[in-house]
């Protein structure tokens, strides 16, 4: 469920476009992290009620740079169970974004500067 303004939801920017601001979060989790965290380092990442590992806020060819460079690690064997994920910064991970910490998974973001608030829900915030 959200609410936001008509321009808002006109404007809006989903999956699949292209970020909005050339920026990138990198995240990883899996039963390699801790390996990959000595290997490329790394942020503790709050997210739903859990953690991942990655950068927040990357430009957006650095961020390919080092997805690319994990799921490269993780196509050998130490590596296999590495999860990797580049996000554009578009309004839809933006808005989940602002929910990460939200117990109720609730976010609220600016959009064509009209306000933006819901829940993108459980099921796009599992992980």
């Amino acid at each position: 469920m959200v609410l936001g303004d008509a321009l808002a939801l006109d404007s809006w920017t989903g999956e699949g476009h292209p970020s909005t601001d050339g920026l990138a979060d990198v995240a990883y989790w899996g039963g390699h992290a801790q390996a990959a965290h000595r290997q490329f380092g790394g942020d503790l990442i709050p997210q739903h009620g859990t953690h991942v590992r990655g950068w927040l806020d990357l430009p957006l060819q650095d961020a390919n740079k080092l997805g690319d460079a994990l799921n490269d690690w993780q196509s050998v064997d130490q590596g296999r169970g590495l999860m990797v994920a580049v996000d554009e910064h578009t309004d839809f991970h933006r808005f989940n974004r602002a929910s990460w910490t939200q117990p109720l998974q609730i976010g609220a973001i600016d959009v064509a500067g009209c306000p933006f608030w819901g829940s993108i829900g459980a099921a796009a915030a599992t992980r």
